[in-house]
């Protein structure tokens, strides 16, 4: 029961006092319960959180790899971390724009692209939610299946957990909207690729360090404590 429901979960417990009790019944008193439940619910509804803001600047179609005919129903999201400390979303979407960020010969466009950048205070978005990018995997099912989000890295810890939290409130909203599960939200280190055959180690600020693992990372307390915020927002 959320916050904002508790006062009435008080309210209706008063009501076994025994001075209260000399006054109704027990069926009275159940119909009032019943009614405090139902009105719980309609608070509960009504103060749910709000879709994140989302500031678009789209790439130009055909421009820096964003091919508007490769299309898809994503089944997948992936999270990324931008490796790059202290740069805002604002600053990726201009990187995006006019430069772009090649991939090599591995690439299935040439180029790096993917669909939203979160820091501490927004959410810019550069490809189409039912567009495929190329983030994960050179062009195999992380690529063709899953919205890529990337949340910006900032040294301070208060920014870090904006972000974080910003990008969990998005990954919530677009697994709403596309009805994706939980378990279906994924690190980057999900996908394996030729370069990295236990996937890249990305988010690393998700992720936790692991002498037994043969690339010395793991999904750990940090990604279950992640999809927890997720699921807190769904």
């Amino acid at each position: 029961m959320g916050a904002r429901a508790f006062p009435l979960f008080i309210i209706c417990g008063n009501l076994w006092s025994k001075r209260m009790l000399n006054f109704m019944s027990k069926r009275s008193f159940a119909k009032i319960a019943a009614l405090a439940v139902f009105l719980a619910g309609l608070a509960s509804a009504s103060f749910a959180a709000e879709p994140p803001a989302i500031r678009k600047t789209l790439l130009p179609p055909g421009v820096h790899g964003r091919l508007t005919k490769r299309t898809m129903m994503p089944t997948y999201i992936t999270i990324h971390a931008t490796e790059n400390p202290d740069s805002t979303a604002a600053r990726h979407a201009l990187y995006l724009s006019n430069k772009g960020k090649r991939s090599g010969k591995r690439g299935r466009s040439g180029w790096v692209t993917w669909h939203f950048t979160v820091d501490d205070r927004e959410i810019v978005q550069h490809l189409l939610a039912t567009e495929q990018g190329d983030h994960a995997d050179f062009g195999r099912k992380g690529d063709r299946t899953s919205i890529a989000i990337e949340i910006c890295e900032f040294r301070s810890a208060p920014q870090q957990a904006a972000a974080i939290d910003r990008g969990a409130r998005l990954a919530a909203a677009l697994a709403d909207r596309f009805n994706i599960p939980t378990k279906n939200i994924v690190p980057h280190r999900h996908w394996p690729r030729p370069d990295f055959p236990f996937g890249k180690p990305c988010p690393k600020i998700l992720l936790n360090r692991d002498s037994n693992s043969p690339d010395g990372w793991r999904r750990g307390v940090k990604w279950k404590q992640f999809l927890a915020l997720v699921d807190s927002y769904r």
